[in-house]
């Protein structure tokens, strides 16, 4: 038991250990404010999902920077505007999937489930290779 708990804590301090730790909390944070505003507050869930995608987003991104991506940052501004620039595509191929599902009356929350995973292996491949990838000396 002991050496599960070793290599579990030596993977939390690796880059993949803490982007998907990071990646977990956020996602559980936007998931639980998605539904508790579609089903208790009435929300519209095609516009609830964007904003909700949009601050996970961004916190998501300020965490990694500081947290995962710490010793390969260039100035703050150089990777938010790079970061964004290459995602607008995943992100705009999400929204579109999210709302044809929606319309066809597939559940918003197995949808968002759904397309999680293509968003953090997109979000990771943009940030380990272009965002943040190793300068040459």
């Amino acid at each position: 038991m002991n050496g599960i708990r070793e290599r579990i804590q030596q993977f939390l301090t690796t880059e993949e250990g803490k982007f998907i730790t990071i990646g977990i909390i956020v996602t559980v944070f936007s998931q639980i404010v998605l539904f508790v505003l579609v089903e208790y507050f009435g929300y519209d869930k095609s516009i609830t999902n964007k904003q909700t995608q949009f601050i996970a987003l961004e916190v998501s991104f300020v965490l990694n920077r500081y947290i995962t991506w710490a010793a390969k940052r260039n100035s703050f501004v150089w990777d938010w505007c790079l970061f964004h620039l290459v995602r607008v595509f995943l992100v705009l191929f999400n929204i579109k999937v999210f709302d044809v599902l929606v319309q066809i009356n597939v559940p918003y929350m197995l949808i968002n489930f759904g397309l999680i995973g293509v968003e953090a292996a997109g979000n990771y491949l943009i940030s380990k290779y272009i965002v943040y990838r190793k300068k040459p000396k």
